[in-house]
């Protein structure tokens, strides 16, 4: 528990930079016309170091849709129930779109929900080329990981020798 004490420090600043690189790369795809970000709750995650079965890991605590902006969406197959289009309308709500030509925010997000249904929409990828761009403080983490749990094996092994 001391090795964790003396490492967390370390473990946390790799963890906020990993994040940062997600948070980047969602600002980047929003640059460049992708609408990765809308809300913001993706783009302002919450993030901690908390325990597994294995040891430790990295968890992003992401909003349900994150998959639809890294994976996309593909054209619907039968009927949609609605709600996407409540979605629609809500996201231009969110961005503050004013619709043109004497078109209604319900008529624009009817418009849009149609072609995501006949067409869907490719994925961003954010988290995958964040995490691609991370690869050495991923490794460092794990390095770090495996630090505090060889030690604290060690320290098992000699509590149990003087027991």
């Amino acid at each position: 528990m001391d090795k964790f004490i003396e490492l967390s420090p370390k473990l946390y600043g790799i963890g906020m930079e990993i994040a940062l690189n997600y948070k980047n790369e969602l600002r980047r795809k929003n640059e460049l016309g992708r609408n990765a970000v809308a809300s913001g709750d993706l783009i302002n995650f919450q993030w901690d170091i908390t325990p597994s079965e294995n040891g430790l890991k990295l968890q992003f605590f992401l909003p349900e849709y994150w998959r639809y902006v890294e994976f996309g969406r593909r054209k619907t197959v039968k009927h949609g129930d609605g709600k996407l289009q409540e979605k629609i309308l809500r996201w231009i709500d969110e961005k503050g779109i004013t619709p043109k030509d004497g078109i209604s925010k319900k008529s624009l997000a009817y418009l849009i929900t149609r072609k995501i249904h006949r067409e869907g929409f490719k994925g961003r990828n954010c988290l995958q080329n964040a995490l691609n761009d991370s690869k050495v403080l991923e490794q460092q983490f794990v390095d770090i990981v495996a630090d505090i749990y060889t030690q604290e094996v060690k320290d098992m092994i000699v509590q149990l020798k003087t027991d």
